[in-house]
C-alpha cells in the first residue's frame, strides 16, 4: 500500500517547528524546512522534515566531503529528510544548475512521476544498487527513436561504440553528429579518415559544452572564468579547422546533408537488418517485394524533407502525375480485354471448340 500524502494541518500557535540537530525554532516553517510530502514519519510536524534547510547543507557538505562523492551525500540527505532519491534525477539537477543545488532537487520531487515515493521506495526499487553503467543505459533507453537509430548507426558502420563512457546527454549530440558525416564516403574503408572525423565530433561536442557553461555564468562576476572558457573554445575549433583542412573533411553546412540515408550502401544495410530475404530474379516480384516498396518509400521520404518545390514545380509535378495515371489506365484496359480473350481461348479449347467464336481471340 502506498504511503498515505501528507495533508497540512491546521497550524497551533503553540506547535514549535524544531531543528532536531541545532535545536532552532523556527516560526514559519515553509521558509526553513522542507516538507516530505509522502513520508509517515512527519505527519505530526505537518509533514516538515526536523531538519532546518540550514542544517540540510551544511550536512551535504559535510558528507560530500567525508565520502569525497556527492552523490552518495545527496543519498544520505534523502534518507534523513525520507524522500525518494532517482539517479537520473540527480544528473539532471547536477546538468541544468552547472553544480548540484537541493533546493531544485526537492522541488523537482513533487512532479506527478514521483507521487507515493519516499526513501523506503528508493530502497525497494533498488536505486542504490544501480551502477553507472545501469543509469546511463536507463537514459538512453527514454532518448526517441531517431537518436537511438543515430547510436545503432553509428556502431554498425564504425564496428564499436566511438563514444564508450561519455555521459548519455553527451553521446546523444555526439551520435547525432557523427551520423551526419556517412553520406560522403564510404568512411568503413578509411579508417584512420573515420578517426578524424570522430575527433572532431568530440571537438564539437567540447565547444558546446563551453558555450553551455558561458551561458551560465554572470558576465560581471565571472569574467575571468568566461575568458578562460573563449580561450578554450578558440583552440578547439583552430584544432578542428586543422583536422579538417589536413584530411579534406568538410565541417560546414552538415545540418543540410541527408546523412547518407538514401545511398544504395545504407538501404542494404537496413534490409539486411531487416532481415528482408526476397530476392526473386523475377522483375514483377521484385518490384512487388518487401524490400523494393521499402526502399522506394524511403526515397520519397528523402524527397518530401529535402526538395524544395515551388508553385509551378507543383503544377508540373500534378500534371506529369496525372498523364501517367491516364497512361496507366490505358495500360490496364488492354491487358483486362487480353485477358478476357485468353480466357475465352481457355473455354474453347476446354469444350472442343477449335474454330469459330471471337475472330479477335
Amino acid at each position: 500500500m502506498p504511503p498515505k500524502k501528507i495533508e497540512a494541518a491546521t497550524t497551533s500557535a503553540d506547535h514549535e517547528f524544531k531543528c532536531l540537530r541545532c535545536n532552532a525554532v523556527h516560526p514559519n516553517p515553509s521558509i526553513s524546512f522542507y516538507k516530505s510530502r509522502w513520508s509517515p514519519k512527519f505527519e505530526a510536524n505537518d509533514g516538515y522534515a526536523p531538519l532546518c534547510r540550514k542544517c540540510v547543507d551544511e550536512l551535504l557538505d559535510t558528507f560530500s566531503r567525508r565520502y569525497k562523492d556527492e552523490r552518495k551525500a545527496v543519498i544520505l540527505i534523502c534518507h534523513y529528510l525520507d524522500v525518494y532519491f532517482s539517479n537520473a534525477l540527480y544528473d539532471s539537477v547536477l546538468e541544468k544548475n552547472s553544480g548540484f543545488v537541493i533546493g531544485h532537487y526537492l522541488r523537482t520531487l513533487n512532479g506527478a512521476q514521483y507521487n507515493n515515493k519516499n526513501f523506503g521506495t528508493t530502497i525497494l526499487e533498488g536505486e542504490l544498487n544501480k551502477t553507472r553503467e545501469n543509469i546511463e543505459d536507463e537514459k538512453e533507453d527514454k532518448w526517441p527513436a531517431v537518436d537511438r537509430q543515430n547510436r545503432d548507426d553509428t556502431i554498425d558502420i564504425v564496428g564499436y561504440d566511438p563514444f564508450e563512457g561519455y555521459p548519455a546527454v553527451d553521446r546523444r549530440f555526439l551520435f547525432s553528429e557523427l551520423v551526419k558525416y556517412f553520406g560522403e564516403d564510404d568512411l568503413a574503408d578509411d579508417q584512420y579518415k573515420l578517426s578524424q572525423i570522430i575527433q572532431i565530433v568530440i571537438n564539437n561536442n567540447q565547444i558546446r559544452r563551453c558555450d553551455v557553461r558561458i551561458s551560465q555564468l554572470d558576465q560581471v562576476v565571472d569574467i575571468n572564468e568566461i575568458k578562460d572558457l573563449a580561450d578554450l573554445k578558440s583552440k578547439i575549433v583552430t584544432a578542428s579547422n586543422n583536422i579538417a583542412k589536413e584530411n579534406e573533411i568538410s565541417v560546414k553546412n552538415r545540418s543540410n546533408k541527408t546523412v547518407g540515408k538514401s545511398t544504395l550502401t545504407y538501404l542494404m544495410r537496413e534490409m539486411r537488418d531487416k532481415d528482408i530475404k526476397e530476392v526473386e530474379t523475377n522483375f514483377y516480384e521484385m518490384l512487388r517485394s518487401e524490400g523494393a516498396q521499402w526502399a522506394a518509400n524511403q526515397s520519397l521520404l528523402a524527397i518530401r524533407q529535402n526538395a524544395m518545390f515551388d508553385d509551378n514545380d507543383v503544377l508540373d509535378i500534378v500534371d506529369n502525375q496525372r498523364e501517367t495515371i491516364i497512361n496507366q489506365r490505358a495500360q490496364i484496359d488492354d491487358l483486362l480485354e487480353k485477358i478476357r480473350l485468353l480466357k475465352l481461348d481457355n473455354l474453347r479449347i476446354a469444350t472442343g471448340e477449335t474454330d469459330g467464336g471471337d475472330a479477335d481471340g
